[in-house]
């Protein structure tokens, strides 16, 4: 059978068709042609005879690469409700290519977000895309891997858990782990206080959904936890984000003399290289080995920062409910 012509109005999705069945001849398309086709697509027809006018016509659509264009296609609300993307594309670009590369996030409802992930870390290790499920069963995420089949795929493990006791997810070691669970501030810090020993040396763990610290009224609840004595200014454990800004003190404790000061435990906050807050997010970074030895001794003395405030400043930090699952081990 002989060719015929293409005709330059033919959409892509005609074209996709010339390609698979290069003999079956193309009814025409009255339509206006999309606004570009695939790479895939225009490499595939441009071996078949008379295809030259087409893609003469057609621009080359790439596929999606950047991490706001992979959420756009997920779907993740990371996106378009909360605008984590703002932050997210200066937080994991080093992870992006790193060969071996581990991400945990917890909370991941239908599967979207870990869609992002696969696509994104090119280099991730082959379990190294793992997803904690709380009620659901990630069935976006299967719908997709059964369309697509995208390499990422079988490097997505999911499985259930409580993050209340989140101890069964710290083999391995991870590059990036991500809080999206309960939202709940003291699941979110028994969450961090449990996993942070667990990221690697340079690595980021961030908390999503912090405003829930924030919210004080007797009806608050989320997921259907009831939300208790959080509120702006209260202490924690109630108060997720204020426990984070005591970190702030951790990781300048040098500055006031003072470097045995923790409020988690020295094997939890003195690893922390550094801490950042966004817009209903933080991240905390873990020190890298190359980071030992630093600061260094700028000259100054420790009477620069008075032992009375400091033992003040200890004995706020006293006052707050304790938490049972938390060595506290402040420096006196």
């Amino acid at each position: 059978m002989r060719l015929h012509a293409i005709s330059p109005r033919l959409s892509c999705r005609q074209v996709l068709s010339h390609c698979r069945n290069w003999r079956q001849r193309l009814s025409h398309d009255r339509e206006k042609p999309r606004a570009g086709c695939s790479k895939e697509c225009v490499q595939a027809t441009s071996a078949v005879p008379g295809a030259s006018s087409v893609l003469r016509n057609v621009s080359i659509r790439e596929p999606p690469t950047s991490l706001e264009e992979l959420m756009q296609v997920s779907g993740t609300d990371k996106l378009w409700r909360h605008g984590y993307h703002r932050y997210y594309k200066d937080i994991l670009s080093e992870f992006r290519e790193k060969d071996g590369v581990r991400i945990l996030e917890i909370g991941v409802e239908h599967g979207r977000s870990l869609i992002t992930w696969a696509k994104y870390f090119v280099n991730s290790a082959s379990d190294g895309i793992q997803g904690v499920v709380f009620g659901h069963d990630g069935d976006v995420l299967q719908s997709v891997c059964q369309k697509e089949n995208f390499p990422g795929c079988q490097k997505i493990k999911l499985f259930s858990g409580d993050q209340s006791d989140p101890t069964e997810w710290i083999e391995g070691g991870w590059d990036v782990v991500i809080d999206d669970g309960s939202h709940l501030p003291r699941h979110q810090l028994t969450s961090f206080a449990s996993l942070f020993p667990f990221v690697r040396p340079g690595g980021v763990y961030i908390v999503e959904g912090i405003e829930t610290s924030y919210f004080d009224a007797t009806f608050a609840e989320i997921y259907g936890y009831k939300i208790k004595k959080a509120g702006i200014g209260r202490p924690p454990p109630g108060n997720f984000v204020e426990k984070m800004k005591q970190l702030v003190d951790v990781v300048n404790r040098h500055w006031f003399y003072r470097p045995e000061f923790s409020v988690l435990g020295g094997l939890i906050d003195h690893e922390i290289r550094s801490i950042s807050f966004g817009g209903g997010l933080i991240w905390i970074q873990k020190s890298y080995k190359s980071d030992d030895g630093f600061p260094k001794d700028l000259g100054f003395s420790r009477a620069h920062a008075s032992d009375e405030l400091f033992s003040s400043h200890l004995s706020k930090l006293s006052t707050e409910e304790p938490c049972e699952w938390l060595k506290q081990g402040r420096g006196a």
